[in-house]
């Protein structure tokens, strides 16, 4: 009887380590994911910040 509900409470907290790793993974992911498309954006930035500067720069 002990037996089973250890066994029960052992696959609980397994359950749950197993879901926690997960999560972390998943944000992992998304952080990787994210870090990328800033990368892309700052790209895209950086190159209509030139763009601008060279249409501005025979208006001066």
């Amino acid at each position: 009887m002990k037996m089973e509900l250890r066994k029960k409470r052992n696959s609980r907290l397994f359950s749950r380590v197993q879901l926690n790793e997960n999560h972390q993974q998943m944000e992992m992911n998304l952080s990787r994911k994210n870090q990328k498309l800033h990368q892309i954006k700052v790209k895209c930035s950086l190159k209509k910040n030139y763009c601008r500067r060279k249409k501005s720069l025979p208006l001066r």
